[in-house]
């Protein structure tokens, strides 16, 4: 069923706030901290939920007084989601970190290992230094925005 106010209704459901009124699929540029020679990614939105995949490599590495994150997502970010990531030449295990997540925030990825032991818990960011020189990061996630 198409509305008449927009938007595509399944099953004979006439709310308004169920139909589905924005899909999009398109390529966006990642905008990493550090230099990496190939940047590429692609994104699917479906209503305010964004799909995003990048592959960038090449990397070099940064200065350890600065964080690292991938910035130039396609949509600003107003609830974080879901990610999966494959890394290669980046250091996430430092400190005792047991765990590594995606942090996401405005229109950017930061990336933070997680701490946990018997003295308690913690968390500390990604830095440019713990990305290695050839450095390849493969990330997909799934986030909320109001774009």
């Amino acid at each position: 069923r198409i509305l008449s106010g927009g938007g595509l209704t399944f099953n004979g459901d006439t709310a308004a706030a169920n139909a589905l009124d924005d899909y999009e699929e398109g390529t966006w540029t990642p905008d990493p901290t550090l230099g990496f020679t190939s940047k590429t990614g692609s994104y699917t939105k479906v209503g305010r939920i964004v799909f995003v995949s990048c592959n960038i490599s090449g990397g070099s590495a940064g200065s350890a007084a600065s964080e690292f994150k991938i910035n130039g997502l396609p949509f600003a970010v107003n609830q974080s989601g879901l990610f999966a990531v494959e890394t290669y030449r980046v250091n996430y295990h430092a400190d005792g970190a047991t765990g590594f997540a995606g942090v996401f925030s405005g229109t950017a990825c930061r990336f933070i290992r997680t701490v946990a032991s018997s003295s308690g818990s913690g968390s500390n960011w990604i830095m440019e230094d713990d990305v290695g020189t050839g450095a390849q990061i493969v990330l997909g996630a799934c986030y909320g925005t109001d774009a």
